[in-house]
């Protein structure tokens, strides 16, 4: 008895499609989500630095403010002196 062997035709990439073109999709997709994720992180990057701008520029007028609170306080502590002194004098003065 002879054994023959039978063979079977090969798929052909026509109706299998190979490895390399689903590696290749695969590739693909993964390669949108790669730029979608660059082009969020240069969004955020773009508004970190407005709002650290926006910051600096925040602080400065809160500096500023501050110094000019601290001046009108002391003004307003010389006038109070000054008030007390003067009713003093008054005072004296009677």
């Amino acid at each position: 008895m002879t054994s023959e062997q039978t063979t079977y035709p090969r798929p052909s990439d026509e109706t299998h499609p190979s490895w390399k073109w689903i590696i290749g999709v695969l590739l693909a997709i993964a390669g949108f989500f790669i730029v979608g994720t660059f082009s969020k992180v240069d969004k955020m990057s773009t508004a970190l630095e407005s709002l650290t701008t926006n910051l600096a520029v925040q602080q400065r007028d809160i500096s500023t403010l501050t110094t000019a609170y601290n001046e009108q306080k002391e003004e307003l502590k010389d006038l109070r002196n000054r008030v007390q002194n003067l009713e003093h004098a008054q005072l004296a003065s009677k």
